[in-house]
């Protein structure tokens, strides 16, 4: 692999005054946005890098041969001319038809707070907040009609801001009954009911990718008639029995 060479060019940049406007004017230096000390070149790979690919700042920084708190810097300025263009995210989130929210700890100014993310294929929008409170989402969600299937865990935020069309993450599901499982391994209600179960959710997570039209109707609805049949079955234990009646209860949300 050939290493990525950085080039350092040295501009001379003229400035002069107008006595028809009254003002002064600076020529332009090609490739560069005014007040940028790096090319756009290497402004786009530097961000591509570390926000997408997650490379350290300070990996960037040497690679480039600057200083990290330059690239901070920049990254700054580049939000600052970004800004704008968050309402058009937030709008092209909430004409979708199939989204994602989720929230997990963050520290927001060194205090401890949440970051909120909301999500479509094309489209991330984050708001970084020090509370869990409903009112975040909602200031994406909005006022008027909700479009769409939100898919959400069971926080109850949710509930709270967004009224429209639900589904419940079966990945946290799977999560809770095997959780069950492994801390308790010779339960004989678990040992009954949670493998099967598992197969049957892991089942419905991938089989978009497995089937298609008529193919993907009669198996969605085979697996949906028989993880209802696990769940209305009796069972003692007060965890899994509230597992179970939330995909009984909540049918609307659970598929």
């Amino acid at each position: 692999m050939v290493p990525a060479r950085r080039i350092v060019r040295n501009y001379t940049i003229y400035r002069a005054w107008c006595h028809v406007c009254g003002k002064y004017h600076e020529s332009e230096v090609p490739g560069v946005m005014p007040y940028f000390a790096f090319t756009n070149d290497l402004v786009s790979q530097v961000l591509v890098d570390h926000f997408r690919a997650g490379i350290p700042l300070g990996t960037l920084a040497r690679r480039a041969g600057v200083k990290k708190a330059a690239l901070k810097k920049m990254a700054h300025k580049v939000a600052e001319l970004l800004e704008s263009g968050v309402a058009r995210l937030v709008e092209e989130f909430c004409a979708a038809p199939v989204k994602h929210a989720d929230e997990t700890t963050w520290s927001c100014d060194g205090k401890s707070g949440y970051a909120w993310g909301f999500f479509t294929p094309p489209v991330s929008v984050y708001r970084f907040r020090g509370t869990r409170a409903s009112t975040v989402p909602a200031e994406i969600f909005g006022e008027g009609a909700h479009v769409g299937v939100l898919g959400v865990d069971r926080y109850s935020a949710y509930n709270c801001a967004w009224r429209g069309r639900m589904q419940y993450c079966l990945e946290h599901f799977k999560r809770n009954v095997r959780d069950l499982l492994e801390a308790e391994p010779k339960n004989r209600e678990y040992q009954k009911h949670i493998p099967r179960f598992l197969e049957l959710l892991a089942s419905a997570m991938t089989l978009r990718s497995r089937k298609r039209g008529k193919e993907y109707d009669e198996e969605s609805v085979s697996i949906r008639d028989e993880l209802l049949a696990i769940a209305r079955s009796p069972v003692k234990d007060g965890r899994l029995k509230g597992y179970f009646d939330l995909i009984v209860n909540r049918r609307d949300r659970g598929h």
